[in-house]
């Protein structure tokens, strides 16, 4: 009966650690989508600029 408690306590340990590691790789990647999101769109803007000094 104890073996099992330490081990259900252990497994839970584990789905906690690796949730937690899944999480911080999602958010990391959140993170540079929008920063690379954010450089495109200053790119975009820098063009609007330019067309509307030519005309």
């Amino acid at each position: 009966m104890e073996i099992e408690f330490v081990l259900f306590i252990l497994a839970d340990i584990a789905l906690t650690i690796y949730f937690i590691y899944r999480f911080k790789k999602y958010q990391e990647q959140k993170a540079m989508d929008y920063f690379m999101n954010m450089d495109e769109d200053r790119d975009d803007v820098d063009a609007n600029d330019k067309s509307e000094k030519k005309s």
